[in-house]
């Protein structure tokens, strides 16, 4: 299976990378090709957020690739992203650890915040009437 690994990074040490690795080595060994985005540029420079992103959502995208999620996606923005536009395109999400589909298990929804935090899209008024 191709498989691209999600889950957390910024705030774990070494930003989550050993997780990463044992994961991406033992779903190798268990013959699936695995993306891990640790294994790119980004995670070991000073690239913004959003060039890593659009990175990694292309190996999505183009390839197709399941998502495997790791412990802890649900704290992370970018994890919780990759799975949210991952099922509004149809891509499967499973457990990394299990395999198990996740896809009708998963309440995946984002919502954006502006810098002085307001929700975007904004709330709609109420109609009077």
């Amino acid at each position: 299976m191709k498989l691209y690994l999600a889950g957390p990074m910024r705030g774990y040490p070494e930003n989550n990378y050993p997780e990463f690795l044992r994961m991406a080595v033992k779903l190798r060994a268990a013959g699936h090709d695995v993306f891990s985005p640790h294994e790119t540029f980004c995670p070991q420079t000073r690239v913004p957020f959003c060039v890593c992103m659009s990175l990694d959502l292309t190996v999505i995208l183009v390839e197709r690739r399941t998502i495997a999620a790791l412990t802890g996606w649900e704290k992370s923005v970018g994890a919780q992203y990759e799975l949210a536009i991952a099922r509004v395109c149809g891509i499967n999400v499973v457990d990394a650890y299990t395999l198990e589909l996740l896809n009708d298990k998963l309440d995946v929804s984002v919502r954006v915040t502006w810098k002085d935090g307001k929700p975007y899209p904004p709330k709609k008024k109420a109609r009077r009437g």
